[in-house]
């Protein structure tokens, strides 16, 4: 297996300067607009992608420092659903690797609704550490046996 591929300070440099310039400066300049971010549930197979490319911590590490990143805060509103097993693993929920169906579109807008896989400062670390262990020990040959 190839080397890991971790973020960099750099990396995260650019991560805190997009982020700021494309979402929460808006945030900021408008406190009177909730604004709604999500992670949506990319299939197996692309997680297959990220881990064979030897970047799924560096990925896990972003996603996590993006949600503090907008956690900070209080009218964004972050919502994700990578802890969606069921829906991830059905291979009959995608069009490919990344674009789902429109039934689960509307499923992610009536939990985003309900506040269902919202991401607060309470729940964020455990939903990642949640999010880690499962994608870190799936078994991604599994998938082409």
């Amino acid at each position: 297996m190839e080397e890991k591929i971790s973020l960099t300070k750099k990396d995260y440099k650019n991560m805190k300067e997009n982020i700021t310039q494309n979402v929460t400066d808006l945030a900021d300049k408008h406190p009177e607009i909730d604004f709604y971010v999500f992670f949506p549930p990319y299939s197996i197979y692309w997680w297959d992608r990220v881990c064979r490319a030897a970047c799924l911590e560096r990925q896990l590490d972003a996603e996590k420092y993006i949600i503090e990143l907008l956690l900070a805060h209080e009218n964004i509103h972050v919502f994700s659903f990578s802890t969606e097993y069921e829906i991830i693993c059905d291979l009959e929920n995608y069009k490919d690797l990344i674009h789902y169906s429109e039934d689960i579109n509307s499923q992610m807008l009536i939990w985003m609704n309900e506040g269902t896989h919202e991401l607060t400062q309470d729940n964020y670390e455990e939903y990642c550490k949640e999010m880690r262990e499962f994608y870190m020990n799936y078994n991604y040959d599994g998938l082409f046996e």
